[in-house]
């Protein structure tokens, strides 16, 4: 890949591990020498939206995740409505369910790399 030569040793480390464990405090503080979970915490976040680990992560992912796929879950998600569980059995309602559609959202913000 040639964006994995552009990269660094420990920014590379990053987004193998973090591939792998979906974890980017535990992914800096594997790959970096943090004091505290605050410090490996701020590289994490950092790194999750640096260009050349960005551009890693999309040709790492390239033939794994469909974009159909992932924008139909994502619509999906923002129109889900409330389930409520009676006597055993699932009721769906014309409620909205904020919580989830609130986590869709966020989720298609966050990782721009794979929805785009």
């Amino acid at each position: 890949m040639k964006t994995f030569l552009k990269m660094t040793l420990k920014q590379s480390g990053f987004a193998k591990d973090y591939l792998r464990t979906f974890n980017a405090s535990l992914s800096a503080r594997n790959n970096y020498n943090v004091k505290n979970g605050r410090s490996s915490k701020v590289i994490g976040s950092r790194l999750m939206k640096h260009p050349k680990v960005l551009a890693f992560w999309r040709e790492a992912t390239k033939g794994y995740i469909d974009k159909d796929k992932v924008k139909a879950v994502v619509t999906d998600a923002l129109k889900a409505n409330r389930v409520y569980i009676r006597n055993g059995k699932h009721f769906c309602s014309d409620v909205p369910d904020h919580k989830v559609r609130i986590k869709a959202a966020r989720l298609a913000i966050r990782y721009p790399c794979i929805i785009v």
